[in-house]
């Protein structure tokens, strides 16, 4: 009880710091959103519904103080109660010696099946990068995660750690002029409720087309080797379409 009321006075805070900046003409908001094949976690190589799904992460942040909140929704088609969710987040990304951190809490709250109770489970991320320009209209950005997990539900706790990179590219060969994002990261997990520690290996992909000053569309796939629900590397991959719509 008394870790839930921390956590809401911390999300009270940066929420109402969000609102202050509204005021001063700080506060950026943006919505990503995607429609998939099937939900697929890139950090647990596992499908979290049974068939499509539409996901969208609603987002506002002070350009001031790099707070941020957001939400992480998932809808399945068809089968709505298997892997159905609603996170909460709370953050901020700052830098520090030459490097980007990204460091947040979270609360998920999602299904598991049908005549199942909904499952919750506390999150602390921290993601630190560092960008590379490597020309222009190419840049390499290496990364590193920490990542804690506590299940209410289960009472059992999941620690990973995770690195990987992204490299973003301008196709000005192609019409259009789309941008090409292609993010290789490793998860390894110490600690965790599944049977399986990994290591989870996932290639995420997606090519956004520039619709407006303020919209990019395109396709996006992700392909995963490996999870944590047993020894098995069988590949797995999702694939659709994305949209990000800033305000």
């Amino acid at each position: 009880m008394f870790k839930t009321k921390m956590f809401v006075l911390a999300v009270l805070f940066a929420f109402a710091s969000l609102a202050n900046a509204t005021d001063t003409g700080r506060l950026t908001c943006s919505v990503w959103s995607t429609m998939m094949s099937k939900g697929l976690f890139f950090n647990s190589g596992t499908f979290v519904t049974k068939g499509p799904v539409l996901m969208a992460i609603p987002e506002c942040a002070d350009k001031e103080t790099g707070l941020y909140g957001n939400l992480f929704l998932i809808a399945p088609i068809g089968n709505f109660e298997t892997g159905k969710e609603v996170d909460v987040r709370g953050g901020r990304r700052f830098g520090a010696g030459g490097l980007d951190v990204d460091a947040s809490v979270a609360y998920y709250h999602f299904g598991v099946g049908p005549g199942e109770s909904m499952y919750n489970t506390w999150n602390g991320r921290m993601r630190v990068s560092h960008t590379f320009d490597v020309r222009k209209g190419l840049s390499v950005q290496p990364y590193m995660y920490l990542d804690y997990q506590y299940s209410q539900t289960l009472h059992d706790n999941d620690f990973a750690f995770a690195g990987g990179a992204v490299v973003d590219s301008k196709l000005s060969g192609l019409l259009g002029k789309p941008g090409l994002s292609v993010d290789l990261g490793g998860w390894k997990h110490t600690t965790t409720w599944a049977p399986n520690k990994g290591p989870v290996w996932s290639l995420q992909m997606s090519l956004g087309y520039q619709v407006t000053k303020s919209v990019v569309f395109g396709p996006r796939f992700q392909q995963s080797w490996g999870n944590v629900e047993d020894t098995s590397f069988k590949p797995k991959n999702m694939w659709g379409v994305f949209a990000v719509i800033g305000f």
